[in-house]
């Protein structure tokens, strides 16, 4: 009991300045109280036209009161208040290393609301972006900032294809089949956003030393976050909340979940299919109705310091999970604490503390020439600072 106290100390006050920080946006508040008299003193545009920008800003300047600046840091230009609806694309910006920011827009019932083609410096702050097949889209794109803006009812969110160094941060996601789908990223921060009852809420492929941070993901029909084919990630600090599974890693490496809260999985808190060297730390996984963690055919991973509570299994290595390293991870009160198969081998289990549960039942496998031995060991207190070794039998 003290331990489990000292994992909810050490999660929620080492990091209370992030809670307390969560509202701060990405972007600046003096630069939007810069920008404010632009559609504060302004007033609509109900646009039934696509809005095309091939880096032609000053023939735009000139011909639509609705943009204005001069294209630098200091004083993009700006699209504002806007009211947009397209049957295709409503508005479409590209080739260009201005800087720009589209701003206090509605932008609905379109193909794709904001296309971005390879652009440089880009933002799309304060709109509603609703009922599109594609809200946003950036292609071949750098430094894209989606801030504070409400997303909802779209078949996409936000797509981000061979898009760098961008951040998605202080939005709302709700009701969307996808709300974030990252592919071939590098570089990108999603950090402090509320996702509500999506689909899957962060979906990325093929993408790598990205970072999520401080979100909210709550009722998501398949996942909350899901990486495929990706390496060197980082998912730390969220929040995940009654998903179908927390995490999920397909075919990636190198990646690193931390001091996350994980809870009331419909099915898994963290699952790894075919995944190697990932690192799982500090987490907190509750009330899992399958496992806190599984890993299928999954390698040399690490799991250490997390709090496992009041999961069905709470951890599962199945289809030849093997290499796998336990150390110092607290489970408490799952209705089994192990479930290894028969083909998951040389797994490490070392300094775990396994508290009274209901059943507390420890399956470990062994697989020999000459059959199959099964060892089922029951106990009501077990591998209290015990090392177990879950090794191939001997011939």
């Amino acid at each position: 009991m003290i331990k489990i106290i000292f994992f909810f100390f050490l999660f929620f006050f080492g990091n209370i300045g992030i809670l307390l920080d969560r509202n701060t946006p990405i972007l600046l508040e003096e630069e939007n109280d810069k920008f404010k008299l632009d559609y504060n003193s302004s007033g609509f545009w109900n646009i039934d036209y696509t809005i095309h920008i091939d880096d032609n800003w000053s023939e735009t300047i000139v011909n639509y009161d609705w943009c204005s600046g001069s294209g630098t840091y200091a004083d993009p230009y700006r699209i504002v208040n806007l009211i947009l609806s397209s049957s295709k694309v409503c508005v479409i910006v590209e080739n260009t290393a201005s800087h720009f920011m589209i701003i206090n827009c509605s932008i609905f019932n379109s193909d794709t609301g904001v296309l971005l083609k390879n652009t440089v410096y880009s933002r799309v702050v304060l709109s509603n972006i609703y009922n599109n097949s594609q809200g946003i889209h950036a292609l071949d794109c750098n430094n894209v900032l989606v801030d504070k803006c409400n997303i909802t009812d779209n078949q996409t969110g936000i797509k981000f294809v061979n898009t760098a160094h961008s951040d998605i941060g202080n939005n709302i996601f709700n009701d969307n089949n996808v709300a974030i789908d990252i592919k071939n990223g590098f570089g990108n921060d999603i950090l402090r956003n509320e996702f509500r009852s999506n689909s899957h809420s962060i979906f990325v492929t093929n993408s790598k030393e990205n970072f999520i941070s401080d979100n909210f993901l709550l009722n998501s029909d398949k996942a909350g976050i899901s990486f495929s084919n990706g390496m060197s990630n980082y998912i730390f600090f969220n929040l995940f909340e009654n998903n179908e599974n927390g995490v999920v890693l397909l075919y990636t490496s190198n990646n690193i979940i931390e001091q996350n809260n994980i809870s009331k999985n419909v099915q898994n808190g963290i699952y790894l299919h075919e995944s190697r060297d990932n690192i799982l730390h500090e987490n907190i996984i509750t009330n899992s109705k399958s496992s806190a963690i599984l890993f299928k055919r999954s390698l040399a991973n690490y799991v250490s310091s997390n709090l496992i509570l009041n999961n069905f299994y709470g951890i599962s290595l199945l289809d030849g999970s093997n290499d796998n390293r336990f150390q110092d991870n607290l489970l408490d009160q799952n209705r089994l604490h192990y479930n290894i198969d028969s083909s998951s081998l040389f797994n490490f289990i070392n300094s775990n503390n396994q508290q009274e549960g209901d059943i507390i039942s420890l399956i470990i496998s062994f697989f020999g020439l000459f059959g199959l031995l099964t060892l089922i060991y029951i106990s009501k207190k077990v591998l209290n600072n015990k090392k177990v070794k879950n090794i191939r039998g001997k011939r």
